[in-house]
């Protein structure tokens, strides 16, 4: 089996819990702080001043810092591990949408499809029965 080209999921340390949830990893002030997501402060060491309004939160990793760019997408789970689902490095991104999610998981398709519409160079394909009725009608 071959080895794993670019590692996706990463242990950080933060000083306070870090909510679960998506977010957009920043290593720096995002260009346009407004998104459709929290912003993420990724940082190699701790912060010396306030953390900045436009970051919902701030972590600490060396190999995370190294691996992501500003705007990738990640995932945070309670566990102090990010998953990195979206990568700007990365020469594809593939995203599974279902039609209809009944689990009450964070993943939606609204926020995916909005997530993939504001950050380019994401793109998506979504692949859904015509026939599947919408669950507001």
């Amino acid at each position: 089996m071959s080895e794993v080209l670019r590692n996706d999921i990463f242990r950080f340390t933060a000083d306070l819990p870090v909510q679960q949830g998506f977010y957009r990893l920043c290593k720096s002030k995002p260009e346009n702080p407004q998104f459709y997501l929290p912003n993420l402060l990724v940082s190699e060491t701790q912060l010396d001043s306030r953390l900045p309004a436009y970051f919902a939160d701030f972590v600490v990793s060396t190999d995370l810092f190294n691996s992501i760019e500003d705007g990738d997408i990640g995932i945070v789970n309670n566990g102090n591990m990010i998953r990195v689902i979206l990568s700007r490095r990365a020469n594809h991104n593939t995203v599974l949408v279902t039609e209809r999610c009944n689990s009450g998981s964070l993943a939606d398709e609204d926020i995916i499809a909005k997530l993939l519409v504001e950050s380019d160079p994401h793109k998506i394909i979504a692949l859904f029965n015509s026939e599947t009725e919408s669950a507001d009608a």
